[in-house]
């Protein structure tokens, strides 16, 4: 998560004991960054603080601080829901626009199993395009299919799969490169 104050918060609530070093390496953020949102949870009474003896302290959550963190959970939810919603309609205008510049019948998407490929998948199973798709992981597979020939456009989304198109002299379009995220 992005939200440093949120990922301090679940980390606290799940290692009451953890250290701000550890807080800090966890969330991925500096110590003196920690202590002062630490400070400033703390102050709005998000996070309680007990000495357990000189140089140890517990953090935990208060009611207040376990609702703001449900708040900002929710929130960060919707968010990340709404950017995979404009990520999969911007996929589905990107192949049809491909589809329709080259007239094409088919078109191959070309990528390993990622959380992209599993989106596309998805699209081409709920039959979104306006023409027919296929996902292949490998470029063997491509190559072997009965819907390649060498003018079915190729939509790629990572540069190393590009790279190695092009080594094999295929044609391809990184939709990454058309993609706003």
């Amino acid at each position: 998560m992005t939200n440093p104050e949120l990922s301090i918060l679940n980390f606290i609530e799940q290692n009451e004991r953890a250290t701000q070093r550890e807080i800090a390496e966890q969330v991925g953020v500096s110590l003196g960054t920690v202590n002062i949102l630490l400070k400033r949870m703390i102050r709005t009474g998000w996070v309680k603080v007990e000495r357990l003896q000189a140089n140890s302290l517990k953090y935990f959550l208060t009611p207040s601080g376990i609702a703001n963190k449900v708040e900002r959970t929710y929130g960060y939810v919707v968010r990340t829901y709404q950017e995979i919603n404009r990520l999969r309609a911007r996929i589905v205008t990107v192949t049809n626009a491909v589809a329709k510049v080259n007239h094409a019948e088919h078109i191959c998407f070309l990528g390993e199993g990622d959380e992209l490929s599993e989106m596309v998948h998805d699209l081409i199973r709920t039959r979104v395009f306006t023409t027919s798709c296929h996902l292949y992981k490998t470029i063997e597979e491509l190559m072997e299919c009965a819907e390649y020939e060498n003018s079915t456009p190729v939509i790629v989304w990572n540069n190393s799969t590009e790279e190695l198109l092009k080594k094999h002299n295929i044609s391809c379009v990184n939709m990454m490169g058309m993609v706003e995220i």
